[in-house]
């Protein structure tokens, strides 16, 4: 971050930092350059909220205003959009004080799960990349078991 703050994540059935969203929950702390807690965001969907077998740090990322962005994969409802079905595609964007800026999930029937992220600071946007089950996902037809979708 450009004030040599840093941020870490994971996810936690307890709470940490805040009061649980529903079973397993998404967090992310930020610390100071010195290592003093900053704040702490806990975040997820109603039902299992989990990292997929990827380290959380390839599903954060910051940009260029120090925005956090965060990926992973969700269960039940994220800021009142209900799971299409299994676990749901799921990112985050919070401001540099940790508050929560936007949160949606999108997926099909089957589960849906981002595996990275990055931010593209020239056009404030950013890219989530991962995989799905699901039959039909965002109007393309799944070809495989397991297709790759971005």
């Amino acid at each position: 971050m450009s004030t040599g703050n840093y941020v870490v994540g994971g996810y936690s059935n307890g709470v940490v930092g805040h009061s649980r969203v529903g079973d397993d929950n998404l967090n992310i702390r930020m610390y100071s350059a010195t290592g003093a807690v900053l704040w702490t965001a806990q975040f997820g969907g109603t039902g299992e909220d989990r990292t997929p077998r990827t380290p959380f740090s390839s599903l954060i990322a910051v940009d260029s205003s120090d925005n956090i962005y965060a990926a992973a994969r969700c269960q039940g409802s994220v800021n009142g959009v209900q799971s299409a079905g299994g676990m749901d595609a799921c990112y985050f964007k919070f401001d540099s004080s940790g508050n929560q800026l936007c949160a949606n999930q999108i997926g099909g029937q089957g589960n849906d799960v981002f595996s990275g992220i990055a931010v593209d600071s020239t056009n404030g946007g950013f890219y989530a990349v991962g995989s799905t089950s699901s039959a039909n996902f965002d109007g393309k037809v799944k070809s495989g078991l397991l297709d790759a979708m971005w």
